[in-house]
């Protein structure tokens, strides 16, 4: 289906990130980690515009796109409240500057809670997640945007204490997304 084909290519902070499908990049509009100012490009082309300047992502034809019958597509707007569950992972966190060591407490097929040594990262932000492996889910990569942060209580002042996080994955693969949703399933550790 072309709604699916990876063609896409975004650029962010003079990094390029990608490739992702047409549902993907109208996915990140709608969760505004993607702006129609950002640049993006067709892979093949290699000439980057403005997200607007493309007219598959106008308005119109987004909102043409939600009045589809196609389950799929339905899916990518509707995004349902995924089940939690504890989840105790290591990953690497990459907010293109620096790189954290991060832990999961908490994971489900939509998005996952982390602990990250720095207090700067904002809501909104997009970050590059890896994910070691673990008994239940296999290691896997993951794009995705804060949604919340919390600071923990300092105990000790002169150690920069890790901050917890909410974040929601953008990109993800769908096996992947498969694998944790069975996984909360079994455990519905809700949270």
């Amino acid at each position: 289906h072309p709604y699916h084909e990876k063609k896409w290519a975004i650029q962010k902070d003079e990094k390029q990130f990608g490739p992702f499908s047409y549902l993907e990049v109208v996915q990140m509009l709608q969760e505004r980690t993607l702006q129609e100012y950002d640049m993006i490009c067709v892979s093949q082309s290699g000439k980057w515009l403005k997200v607007k300047e493309f007219e598959e992502f106008s308005s119109e034809k987004i909102r043409q796109l939600l009045s589809t019958p196609d389950r799929h597509i339905k899916e990518v707007f509707n995004r349902r409240r995924y089940p939690r569950a504890s989840f105790d992972g290591t990953l690497i966190v990459h907010d293109n500057k620096t790189v954290f060591r991060g832990q999961t407490f908490q994971i489900s097929a939509g998005g996952a809670g982390l602990y990250i040594p720095s207090s700067a990262l904002q809501p909104g932000q997009t970050l590059l997640l890896h994910f070691h492996p673990s008994m239940d889910v296999p290691a896997f990569n993951a794009v995705a945007a804060v949604v919340s942060r919390i600071a923990l209580a300092k105990e000790h002042e002169d150690r920069p204490q890790p901050l917890r996080y909410g974040v929601r994955f953008t990109s993800i693969s769908q096996n992947i997304k498969e694998q944790i949703y069975s996984y909360t399933n079994c455990k519905k550790v809700a949270a």
